[in-house]
């Protein structure tokens, strides 16, 4: 009994790439590119290129397993903490945020 609910935990807790999901590398690559998409466009260029080298340098670190969404294209929500440098900071900040991904024949990109 105890070693079929071990294996349940197991599952449970496993990457969701295992149930047909974004794997972990996926979720990471799609978090970094959706903080520097969500730049605002009136940034001056070398603020940009500060923020876009501090998302490349971030911590991307999953929250757990990633959820289906209720969508028709079949896209994952998937929490995320970043962890970054801000440009002109010393001191790192800890964010977290909900990646939304869903799988094309490219491989998964961002669904929002």
């Amino acid at each position: 009994m105890i070693r079929v609910i071990l294996i349940a935990t197991a599952l449970l807790l496993a990457a969701c790439s295992l149930f047909g999901g974004p794997a972990s590398a996926d979720v990471e690559k799609v978090a970094r590119e959706q903080m520097v998409a969500g730049l605002p466009p009136s940034l001056e260029a070398h603020a940009r290129e500060a923020l876009i080298t501090a998302a490349a340098r971030a911590t991307v670190a999953s929250s757990g397993p990633c959820n289906a969404a209720n969508s028709p294209d079949g896209a994952y929500a998937c929490t995320v903490q970043v962890t970054s440098t801000p440009p002109g900071s010393s001191a790192p900040i800890t964010q977290q945020f909900v990646v939304v991904l869903k799988k094309e024949q490219s491989g998964w990109v961002s669904a929002s």
